[in-house]
């Protein structure tokens, strides 16, 4: 079981912050926090709180008046349905001294950011992840340094935030083999969406003799963040829009240098991965052959 504490010191001082941006910043959380659990029990990603919701402040607001923050429209409806159930229901509503893990020589005043961080370091003996809302740019980083006052001397602990799901997922799934772990981690990079496999291209991606592994997720996420993922769109460089009757709904995801390619289609919400190729492997004839295959899949999983 992986065990968040939801750490309310990170988001002082609050001064110049935006209520609109807190409350972004707090739904995004929300959101990140709901699609991570979502393919296993909540009992096996557990969140906590050092007290009482309408007690624990987030860069002075209170939870509760938060959720009540979150804009009553279409979009944030499920959010605050999500918030609701996660804050009413939270597994622990007091912060636990834990199994006294450290002795007295290593407790002393810890440190973060020149705010007090013993929280953080109980966290960091119970093997705890730090759930932080970063609204500085100081703690968008993973893992963060807490600092004892007495002999100086840091230690690390590891912080979750909405960025960095995938950094969690790679410890929680570090002993399964590289090809079954890029598999399982890929969706977190791309944050509430849905990623679909179909069966020929986990059978391409794991073949033993595949040397394109990697930068298969390299370009997914170039094109991602080049805006060619959800919905697609296509460029001269990273992806390809396939032309012809039958295949409209196919691109084509390559490297020129590797002569990667890998068929796709995605919506704004799902991205389905049909097939895995490279030039060597065809041409010409062939390679229209493989996209109309490709498009057979991606029609028979959509449709």
């Amino acid at each position: 079981m992986m065990t968040f504490y939801l750490n309310d010191c990170l988001a002082e001082p609050v001064e110049d912050l935006q209520e609109e941006v807190l409350v972004s910043i707090f739904c995004d959380f929300i959101e990140s926090y709901a699609h991570y659990v979502k393919d296993g029990a909540r009992d096996n990603y557990q969140l906590i709180l050092k007290c009482d919701p309408s007690q624990l402040k987030i860069g002075g607001k209170a939870i509760k008046e938060l959720i009540s923050l979150i804009p009553r429209d279409f979009e944030r409806e499920s959010l605050r349905k999500k918030a609701y159930s996660m804050f009413n229901n939270y597994p622990a509503n007091h912060f636990i001294e834990g199994r006294k893990k450290w002795n007295e020589y290593e407790w002393q005043d810890y440190m973060f950011l020149n705010q007090d961080a013993n929280n953080l370091f109980v966290a960091y003996k119970e093997d705890w992840c730090i759930a932080s809302i970063p609204i500085r740019e100081e703690v968008t980083i993973s893992p963060l340094p807490i600092v004892g006052k007495n002999d100086k001397m840091s230690v690390e602990i590891l912080n979750w935030y909405i960025k960095n799901t995938c950094e969690i997922k790679q410890i929680e799934y570090a002993n399964l083999p590289e090809e079954e772990r890029a598999l399982k981690i890929l969706p977190y990079y791309f944050k509430g969406k849905q990623v679909i496999y179909s069966d020929e291209f986990v059978s391409q991606f794991k073949d033993p003799h595949c040397n394109v592994r990697n930068v298969v997720v390299a370009r997914l996420l170039e094109a991602y963040k080049a805006g060619l993922l959800f919905p697609s769109g296509y460029d001269d460089n990273i992806v390809k829009k396939c032309q012809g009757k039958g295949n409209e709904l196919t691109y084509e995801l390559r490297q020129k240098g590797t002569g990667m390619r890998a068929y796709f289609y995605s919506d704004e919400q799902r991205l389905v991965l049909a097939s895995l190729h490279t030039k060597a492997e065809s041409s010409g004839a062939e390679q229209g052959s493989d996209i109309n295959h490709a498009s057979k899949i991606i029609s028979d999983m959509l449709f």
